[in-house]
Parts: C-alpha cells; structure tokens; sequence
C-alpha cells in the first residue's frame, strides 16, 4: 500500500514537471511567434512611410510660384488651402506611422524581462521630441502655408525614419535576447 502511494507520487510529480515543460515549450513558441509576428508588422510599417519624394513634391514651391504667376487671387487661395490640406493630411500619416511602429514595439517587448533602459528612454525622448517638431510644423504650415517649411520636412522624415529605425532595431534585439542569442545594440 506504501509503495504504491509512493509510486502514484511520483508518477503525479512527473506527470506535472511535463506538463510544465510543454507548457513552457508552447509559451516560448508563442513568444517566438509573437516577436516575429512584431518583426513583420515593424517592417511593413517602416515601409508604409510616406515617401521622401512625395514630401518633396507636396512642400515644394514650384507649383505655388505657377500658380501665382498664372491664376488669378480666387484660385491661388483654393490651391493655397486644398495644398495645406493634403501638407497637413501627410503630416498626419507621417506621425500616425511612426506612432504604429512605436506602438507595435510596446507590444513586442511587453512580454520581455529584460529592457535596455538607456536605449528604451532614447526611443521615448526621440518619440516626443518627433511629436513636439510636427506639432511645430502643422502651427507653422497653418499659419504660413504649406511652402515655407520646406526643409522642416526633411528634417522631420528623417526624424521619422530614425524613430522607426530605433524601435525596429531595438525591437529585434530584444527578441534575440528572449531566444538566447544575446543581441548587441549598437546606437
């Protein structure tokens, strides 16, 4: 009777340890998944920007100086305001996409034990500094129209474009810490 309390015993105990091993398997395999999953949708996001060539075409003065020279007042004021809606609108898509990454990095490292502080207050300090510069723009673009701040775009692409790049690098090298392959962040 006494052995086989002893034998049930230790059949339950390594009945449960397998259990808990497949249990772990599967989380790290959803865990796996999940990182990909972010991955993915980081690198679809960062290629959902709107295009340099776009802002170019969108804040350059060429069409405004056509425009001017050849349209009387009523119709430069209808090019005027429908140019700062689409410039506003791109703005918006722009902050909208870099917002996505951001948040979809959230996700990603949400489930992760280890964060790199330092790099993690990096990506925040660039993110609200990202918002604080279009937040600039859209006043500036509202005030002065969609022309005058031409090279404040490129500056917020590239701002945008570094954001991301920070999220997505920072994102990956989390999940190879998760799966063992201890990745290094560079910048």
């Amino acid at each position: 009777m006494n052995e086989t309390i002893l034998l049930i015993s230790i059949g339950l105990v390594f009945l449960i340890l397998l259990l808990l091993w497949t249990r772990r398997g599967a989380g790290a395999a959803a865990e796996e998944r999940d990182a990909a999953a972010a991955r993915d949708a980081l690198v679809t996001l960062n290629l959902g920007m709107p295009p340099r060539a776009l802002a170019q075409r969108i804040f350059s003065p060429d069409d405004w100086l056509f425009v001017t020279s050849h349209t009387p007042s009523r119709i430069q004021r209808v090019f005027l305001e429908e140019r700062t809606k689409v410039a506003l609108k791109w703005l918006d898509c722009t902050v909208l996409n870099v917002g996505e990454v951001i948040e979809m990095h959230k996700r990603a490292v949400r489930q992760r034990k280890t964060l790199l502080a330092r790099v993690e207050l990096k990506l925040a300090i660039n993110h609200a500094a990202f918002l604080l510069f279009c937040t600039f723009i859209r006043m500036l673009m509202r005030w002065q129209g969609p022309f005058l701040p031409g090279k404040l775009i490129g500056y917020a692409m590239t701002f945008a474009e570094q954001v991301s790049i920070l999220a997505t690098r920072l994102t990956v090298v989390l999940e190879q810490r998760a799966l063992g392959n201890h990745g290094t962040f560079d910048k």
